[in-house]
């Protein structure tokens, strides 16, 4: 497993590369509440209303690719609060 914090108005780290099967726990650790939101869909992520300080969300890569996620409410797909994950085979 890897681990991901979002803190207030970013993800540290950034960009993380992982083996295809890797699970990705995202924890909130920051003040304020947040999302996670796949830039290109995808069937992943979650909603502010579960992911508010202290929570955490959980996510396993099983295709190898690249991954961009963002936070709507911090950023926008392209710029703010956003992260990739890199799935290597």
């Amino acid at each position: 497993m890897v681990s991901i914090t979002a803190v207030d108005n970013t993800f540290r780290p950034v960009d993380e590369q992982v083996a295809n099967g890797t699970v990705i726990e995202w924890k909130n650790r920051g003040r304020t509440t947040h999302n996670i939101r796949p830039v290109d869909g995808g069937g992943w992520g979650v909603e502010e209303s579960q992911f508010g300080p202290g929570a955490t969300y959980q996510h396993r890569f099983t295709t190898p690719g690249t991954y961009g996620y963002y936070c709507s409410l911090h950023g926008t797909p392209t710029n703010g609060m956003v992260g990739t994950i890199v799935v290597t085979r």
